[in-house]
């Protein structure tokens, strides 16, 4: 458990940016209520990744929404979610107006 922490803790590297689509979304728990997004995975031979988010977060998204994970390297070599983030989309813009030719 120590190394985790302090793999985590003392990492200063910058994070990686990586854009999934959410698959899925679900909680677990009785009282200690987890909060999970289910996007394909960024690493090699795994699939999926089920990665904790917030309360706030796991209300705000759809599966289909496209989310931006954080990860860090670690100073120990073990990779970590430093954050999730909703990407938010803007609405399409309504094509211009036609103009009517004035004679």
């Amino acid at each position: 458990t120590g190394l985790l922490l302090a793999n985590g803790r003392f990492d200063r590297d910058p994070p990686q940016r990586h854009q999934a689509q959410v698959a899925g979304t679900f909680r677990s728990g009785g009282m200690a209520m987890t909060h999970r997004l289910v996007l394909p995975s960024w690493r090699s031979r795994r699939r999926w990744e089920r990665v904790a988010v917030s309360a706030k977060l796991i209300a705000a998204v759809r599966t289909g929404d496209t989310v931006q994970v954080l990860i860090k390297p670690g100073l120990a070599g073990i990779a970590w979610v430093a954050g999730v983030e909703k990407v938010e989309t803007l609405p399409l813009s309504p094509p211009p107006p036609v103009l009517k030719q004035i004679r």
